[in-house]
Order: C-alpha cells, then structure tokens, then sequence
C-alpha cells in the first residue's frame, strides 16, 4: 500500500509520489461522488498498461504501471492507480509560450498523430475489462444544432455572433443541418471497425519535451477515458483543440501533420473525411455552446469573450456548409 508521506497533491483527485524531491509516480484516486466511475475509469487505464509493450512508441508515452489498489490517504483508505511520472509540457502550454512553443506542437503533431493510431489498433477484447462503447457517432451533432439555435431566439438579431449578425447565424445553423444530413450519410453508408479510444484528446493531456539534440518528442498520454468507438473521434477532438488555440495558419500546418501521422493516406476517403468533419464540428458548436450561456435578462448582448475564436470556430461551420467533407481538402497532407 502507497502511504500518506509519501504523496503531493498536484489536483483534486491527483497526487505526486515520491522520495527525496524526485518524483516517481502520478496517483489519481477514485473520490468523489462519482468514485465507481472513476474506479472503473483507471482500472481501464490500468489494464491497458499491463497489455501495451512498453518499447513501442504508445508504451513509452502512456508510462509504466506502479500501484492499482488501497492508498492510505489522510488517515483514510481509498483505491487509487499509481502511474509513471512522465516529463514535459503539456502541448496547450507549450503551444500558448509563444512562437517557439507553437514550432514545438507543429514539430510533434505527425508523431502524435502515429500514437493515437497505434492506440486505435490495440485490440480491446485484450483488456480483459469492460468498455463504455459510444454508438451516437457525431449524431449529438443535431442536438448541439438545436440548442445553438434555442440559445440564438432571444437575441436581437442584429448582435454578431463571431462576426455574423445573429439573424445569419441562425441562417448558417439551418444551412449547417442540411449539410450534417449528407455527411452523416456520406460517413456511416459503410461499416468501419470500431476502435480503442482516448476520448478526452486535447492538448492539455498530451506531454512533449525537447531532446538534448533540441529536437521536440511526445512524452506523456495521459488521462484517457478508454471507451470502444470510431477512431477519429479523436481525430476530431485534436483538430478542434488546435482550431481553439492556434492562428488559422498552424491550426492547418497541425492538422496537415496530425492526419499525415495518423493514416498514410490522410484520410483519402470520402467516408473518413466525412466523420472526421462531424466529430470536429460536433465539438466545435459545443465550444459555440460553451461561449454563449448568459443570464436570461443580459442576453441581448452576446459575451465579448474569446472573439477570436469565436470566428474561426463560425468560419469552420461556413466552410462545411460550403463544401461539406471536402474541406478537408485544404489541410490533407497530399494538397
């Protein structure tokens, strides 16, 4: 059993473990009012360390397995995973230090891209436990739609919303559904195998440091919520993350290298471009979503907040109106 003294608390659930100063290991504990969910969340993660080989590339960045059980935690019993502690910045950081940290995430982004597919291609009838296995594929889509629009009634329509006035917003929202109808047709008219996924892909859970030569390498995956689904679900998530954080120019360099990475053939398909489109604008109205909450009274005014993003996020959703999975052209490494 891992014993109190021996642990720092870095987060709410999140300790560091070790001796001396040196960091060992991460623990995350299963607490809170959720604590089945996340005990069955690490036993996952858990599994998955003791199948990968950890001389493979996605055994090197998801570290090595230290403790799975009791901790004695303030006087208190709890279970709790003990994981590597793995060095580096996480990639969010990273890519908000300036021009160096955005040459750093672009450097690792095809890496990146490697791992996520050798994640994808682990068997998870192997894990040996039960997975959460997702069956709406971009379909929540509709429901993000809706809401969009729900939230857009009370405004006056001549407020922009990321630089289109609310009235042609809720034009683009209309425009945007009949366009999800025909990716959704064009994306899951033919079967695909489903597979092992991240689900919660974003920069911030994705570590990266410089070698002694200078050159930048992953080093972490961390916080999986391990569930059986369509790969490029977490294709999407990282295309969104990189939308939100970076200028128009790298977020295409990112994707150009994270697609390249991924599959040889960058998503050649029709079919692939096309749920790689849901799951990213799935995500991306949901950001929409997240930015425009108000209390009833103060929502003749849409929040002066993340504007920037604001419009790259609408100007997505105009591109997809205009031309569907197609693009997606503009990033694919072989354009």
């Amino acid at each position: 059993m891992i014993a109190g003294p021996e642990l720092r608390r870095i987060g709410r659930y999140t300790y560091v473990v070790g001796t001396g100063g040196t960091a060992a290991a991460r623990l995350v504990l299963a607490e809170g009012p959720r604590a089945e969910e996340a005990w069955g969340r690490l036993a996952r993660s858990a599994a998955l360390r003791r199948l990968v080989d950890p001389a493979t590339p996605l055994g090197r960045t998801l570290g090595g397995l230290h403790h799975e059980g009791p901790v004695e935690v303030d006087g208190q019993t709890v279970r709790g995973v003990a994981f590597d502690f793995l060095p580096g910045s996480d990639l969010t950081a990273l890519a908000r230090s300036g021009a160096d940290g955005v040459a750093a995430v672009l450097s690792v982004a095809g890496e990146l891209g490697g791992i996520l597919a050798d994640l994808h291609a682990v068997d998870a009838a192997a894990l040996g436990v039960a997975l959460p296995r997702s069956d709406a594929f971009g379909r929540h889509i509709r429901y993000w739609i809706s809401r969009m629009a729900g939230m857009l009634r009370p405004v006056d329509p001549s407020v922009e919303v990321g630089g289109l006035a609310a009235r042609s917003f809720t034009g683009l929202l209309d425009d945007l559904e009949a366009a999800v109808e025909e990716l959704m047709a064009t994306g899951f008219g033919s079967p695909f195998t489903p597979a092992l996924l991240h689900n919660d892909a974003h920069g911030g859970n994705v570590l990266a440091a410089a070698s002694p030569a200078g050159d930048w390498r992953v080093t972490g995956i961390l916080d999986e919520r391990l569930r059986e689904g369509d790969g490029l679900f977490d294709v999407g998530a990282l295309m969104d993350w990189a939308l939100e954080i970076f200028d128009v120019a790298a977020y295409r360099d990112f994707c150009r290298r994270l697609l390249a990475g991924w599959a040889a053939d960058g998503l050649a398909t029709a079919d692939a471009r096309a749920r790689a489109t849901l799951y990213h604008v799935e995500r991306s109205l949901g950001r929409l979503a997240y930015y425009f909450p108000l209390p009833e009274a103060e929502r003749n005014v849409f929040p002066p907040v993340h504007v920037a993003s604001l419009d790259r996020h609408v100007a997505l959703l105009d591109r997809v109106v205009s031309g569907g999975h197609r693009w997606l052209e503009e990033v694919r490494p072989d354009v």
